[in-house]
Order: structure tokens, then C-alpha cells, then sequence
């Protein structure tokens, strides 16, 4: 891309998000948050003047014009930006199991939520149903009701620690005094073997690659007995310095960084900084980073140490253990599964084994990042995540299960059962399949998409755009028109993919949140009619059986 004159001021609303983040300040806040960077919409958002900005410059790359004013750059640069965070939540394993979890926690609480319904009647919250049968509270004869209200609300709570510690470690003081919180690998175990219950049954039938679930909860159950720190009750918490919102916003930053860097002959950290582009989570990751690893904070964006940093935010993002590589020390399963923790061991070793890394990458190309993970993971102890990853696409390829799915994947015709996770399976595959070929791509993307750029490159940018996205001058949600792929298809594929992750977020509201259901879906639609509610309450009755508006709404009962 040319260059711009680097005398003219940035403006922060073009390579700054303009749609806040809900607050996540307490735990509570993660389990009210419809959506945390759209994750649970799969949406890509952008401001109108970004947007009419980024159709200028693909306007113009169309006519082979490469004169892009200085504002189009920071305009794309945020598009690139946010692009990356639909990588992260479709293709980074930590992304993906965050992805699956939501579609999953509904699915695989389907049987326990129509026994609820059909002994009980429809009363919301679920959690309170629960409390009250643990209290003999519930009449008599629902007493296998109130267990699967018990069953529902636990796993619906483990998978919400879950996401929670591994978002932002801090808010664990809260969730340590949570009642319904065990403790952190407990919480992993069951997260980890309902994912692997769902994707098993989508790509895996017969078990060659990934392990009976049964065998995460038997271990879970003998190493509580065994009193391992992390698996029972009371256990204390091992914090990981950062959590998933710095690492995913610390990653996206710094490539939008150097894209930046590139396009505009020589943007420099202590720059960046005076600009507010490294405050608060945008550069949480890379403090911790310099002070694990004993390091000095280079002058130069398009710096060795910095493409260290963006290998180590994506080396941390893709922990493989239990998924899709079997767990081979349960005792330390939960550390090495969690991100923020991985973060801090990678740059541990960069002080105390391979300080020689930091000056490493010069080319951004396959083969370093072949040598980062290889001595990293043989360093760390925490393998090569590319080796592991490698597995699942050759598996892919040669089992029917999987196989098929891709099938529906190319061509955007999809088994209805269980379509939002077909689809989420389908978009993880294809990205890890283009992932282990051309690493280098995604780790540094904001180098080749300017400098080191080709038509491999510009394929893989089309390829990997967000398959949903608003519009310059439209809030609601939209289909991005996918190359070999019938619109109708594509079309048909959006309706039923949005409306399973209304029952979805329906489903949430009814096991956990207190009060009315809250039916604002205007992030999707437009058109905020009665006939579009009537939609989205029967998308809940044909899976439920009762009408939203039955509902009687419980009060918290007083505990003993």
C-alpha cells in the first residue's frame, strides 16, 4: 500500500472501536452481557465513516489505483483490527471453544430443560427453581425435576466461570465466593468435555481423535478426592497476570499497529503511546510482556522483539491440550489450557531460556514461526500447538464425519440440526486447515498485508472476512456475499443461524437472569416490528412448548 504523509494528525474515531464494551468489571456483568465484541452475535461492526472509507479503498485497489489518503489507511486499519478479533473467536482455539460454548450450553441441557417444563410449568429464573428444590421448596413429586434444575444451573455456571477467568483473570476474588463455583479446574473439565461431547458428535462419531467426555468427568471426580490444588472445593485460584480481553485486544492492537507502521513510513511505539493506542487493554498484554520477559521496549514497531510478542500473544491464544490434543497430565490440565497463564510461561522463558528469541524474526516468515513454536514449546513444556493442530486438519480431510461438514461448508448448504454449530465447526476447520500452511499470515498480518504482501495473501484476507457484518448506513445485521456460494443459500443459512442464537440467548436469560425476559434484538434487525417478536417467541415455543408470556417470575427465596 503507498504510503501517507505522516504529518497529518490520526483521529482516534477511525482506528478506534466505536461501539464500547459492556462493562466487566464483576462477574455478574459477564453473565448479563448480551455479547462481549459481538462474540455471541459473530458480528464484525464498524462506524459508517469507517466503513465508507474502507469501500473507497477497496473501490480503488479494484481500479488499481494505490493513492489511499491517510484516513482511508487508519479506516482500514481498524477494519483490520476487528477482523482479526473474528480470526481470534473462529479460529483461535481459546476463540472457538468461547464460540461452541454458547449453542452448547443450550443443546446440552435440551432434555433437563423440557423435563423442567413439563413438570414444573414455565417459571423463570431456572436457577431459582434449583435453590428451591435444594431447600424443599418445590412440590411434592418434582423432586427429579428440581435435580435437573440443579444439573442446569451448575452446568450452565461452570461453562460462565469459565469464560469469565479466562476473559479477565481479577474477576476471581468474585468468583471465588461464588456458591455455585468449585473451583478453576473443575470449571475447565466440564467446560472442556461438554465441547468435546458436541464436536465429537459432529465430526468425530466413532472417537478416533478426540476422547470419550466420560473420562474428563472420571478424572474431575478422582482428583477432587485426591484434594489437587485447582479441582476441589475451597482450592485457591492461580491468577494468570492477564486474561483473554488483553491478549485478544494486545494482539489486534500491535497488528494494526504495524500495518500502520508500514503504511505510514515509520509510526513508533512512544508515538503510538501519546496517542492513547496503547491504553489500557489495547497494551496490558505488551506491559506484562516487557516486564516478564526482562526486556527493553524497543523504538521501532517493525521490530524483532515485537513480532516476538505477536508469536506469543498467538502461541498463548491456541492452547491445544484437551482440545483438539488429549490431556496427558490432568493435575496440570487447567493451567496449561489457560491462556493468560500460557502468556506468562512463554515470556518467562524469554528471560530464563531463550533470551536469543528476541531478536529472532527478521523475514516474518513460515519458518520462524516453525522455530518459535518448536522451542517455546519444548522450553515451556507446553508442545507445539502447530503439531496438534496439524492432527485435526489432517483428520479433517480423511474422516466422513468431518469431511462431510466441510462439504456443507463450501458450498453453504447445511444440515439443519444443530446449525450454528455446523457452522462455527465448519469456519474453525477451514481456518485451522489455511492456519498450519501459512501461520506467518496470521501471526503477522498487519506485514503482509503491506509490505510482504501477494496474491496468496490477498486470498486469504478475502477468504477469512467475517461472514456477518452491519452496513455504512444500517445497524442491523448482514450477509457478506461469499464467493461460489448460492445467495439464496447463504441467505437461508443466515435466518437459521440468527435464530438459533436467539433460543440461545433466550435459554441463557431463562436458567440465570432474574426479571422479564429482555427481547431488544435491534443489534440484528432494523425493523423492531411486532411480527419480528412474534418471530423470535416462536423460535422458543417450537422448541419449547410454552409462550414467553406465560412465564411466572420468581423471586430469590430467603435462605435458612
Amino acid at each position: 500500500m503507498n504510503s501517507f504523509d505522516t504529518s497529518l494528525p490520526f483521529d482516534s474515531s477511525l482506528y478506534d472501536p466505536v461501539f464500547g464494551e459492556p462493562s466487566l468489571d464483576t462477574f455478574s456483568a459477564c453473565l448479563n452481557a448480551r455479547g462481549v465484541y459481538e462474540s455471541q452475535r459473530f458480528a464484525l461492526r464498524l462506524s459508517p465513516v469507517v466503513h465508507e472509507l474502507v469501500n473507497s479503498i477497496a473501490e480503488k485497489s479494484e481500479a488499481g489505483d494505490a493513492a489511499f489518503t491517510s484516513e482511508e489507511l487508519q479506516a482500514y486499519s481498524t477494519y483490520l483490527h476487528e477482523t482479526v478479533h473474528w480470526w481470534q473467536h473462529k479460529g483461535a482455539t481459546s476463540g472457538f471453544i468461547r464460540s461452541v460454548l454458547y449453542p452448547i450450553q443450550t443443546h446440552s441441557n435440551l432434555s433437563h430443560l423440557g423435563q423442567i417444563v413439563t413438570a414444573l410449568g414455565p417459571q423463570k429464573p431456572i436457577q431459582v427453581l434449583a435453590l428451591k428444590g435444594e431447600l424443599g421448596l418445590l412440590p411434592s413429586g418434582s423432586t427429579e425435576a428440581g435435580y435437573a434444575a440443579n444439573t442446569v444451573t451448575n452446568n450452565f455456571m461452570d461453562t460462565e466461570f469459565y469464560l469469565a477467568l479466562t476473559l479477565k483473570p481479577t474477576l476471581d476474588v468474585e468468583i471465588y465466593q461464588n456458591p455455585y463455583f468449585e473451583a478453576a479446574g473443575h470449571s475447565f473439565l466440564i467446560t472442556y468435555s461438554l465441547v468435546l461431547g458436541a464436536i465429537r458428535e459432529v465430526i468425530d462419531k466413532d472417537g478416533s481423535l478426540f476422547p470419550d467426555p466420560k473420562i474428563l468427568a472420571d478424572n474431575l471426580t478422582e482428583l477432587a478426592q485426591r484434594r489437587v490444588r485447582g479441582y476441589y472445593y475451597g482450592s485457591e485460584i492461580t491468577r494468570a497476570p492477564v486474561g483473554l480481553i488483553h491478549l485478544y485486544e494486545g494482539q489486534a492492537r500491535f497488528i494494526q499497529l504495524q500495518f500502520l507502521a508500514l503504511s505510514c513510513d515509520g509510526l513508533s511505539i512512544a508515538e503510538a503511546r501519546s496517542r492513547g493506542m496503547l491504553d489500557g487493554v489495547y497494551g496490558d498484554a505488551f506491559r506484562e510482556f516487557l516486564k516478564i520477559s526482562e526486556s527493553p521496549e524497543p523504538e521501532n514497531l517493525i521490530d524483532p522483539f515485537i513480532a516476538l510478542f505477536l508469536f506469543i500473544c498467538d502461541m498463548s491464544i491456541n492452547p491445544t491440550v484437551g482440545f483438539p490434543a488429549p490431556i496427558e497430565n490432568y493435575e496440570d490440565f487447567f493451567l496449561d489450557a489457560d491462556p493468560g497463564i500460557r502468556f506468562a510461561i512463554l515470556c518467562k522463558a524469554v528471560a530464563t531460556d531463550a533470551p536469543e528469541l528476541r531478536a529472532f524474526v527478521t523475514n516474518y516468515s513460515l519458518e520462524e514461526y516453525r522455530v518459535l513454536a518448536q522451542r517455546l514449546g519444548e522450553v515451556t513444556g507446553l508442545g507445539n500447538h502447530l503439531t496438534d493442530l496439524t492432527r485435526l486438519k489432517e483428520h479433517a480431510s480423511a474422516h466422513h464425519d468431518a469431511a462431510s461438514l466441510l462439504d456443507e461448508h463450501r458450498s453453504f448448504k447445511f444440515v439443519p440440526n444443530n446449525i450454528a454449530l455446523r457452522v462455527l465447526i465448519g469456519e474453525f476447520l477451514t481456518f485451522v486447515s489455511d492456519r498450519v500452511e501459512t501461520p506467518e499470515f496470521f501471526c503477522w498480518t498487519g506485514y503482509w498485508l503491506t509490505r510482504g504482501g501477494g496474491e496468496r495473501q490477498r486470498e486469504l484476507w478475502l477468504k477469512h472476512l467475517s461472514l456477518f457484518s452491519d452496513k455504512a448506513d444500517d445497524g442491523a445485521l448482514f450477509v457478506r456475499r461469499l464467493s461460489g456460494r448460492d445467495e439464496g443459500d447463504v441467505l437461508e443459512v443466515f435466518n437459521q443461524f440468527f435464530a438459533a442464537i436467539i433460543l440461545y440467548d433466550l435459554s441463557k436469560q431463562w436458567v440465570l437472569n432474574l426479571g422479564p425476559f429482555q427481547l431488544d434484538y435491534s443489534w440484528l434487525t432494523s425493523t423492531d416490528s411486532p411480527d419480528f417478536l412474534e418471530r423470535v417467541k416462536g423460535v422458543f415455543r417450537k422448541n419449547y412448548g410454552v409462550e414467553l408470556d406465560e412465564f411466572v417470575l420468581l423471586d430469590q427465596p430467603p435462605l435458612p
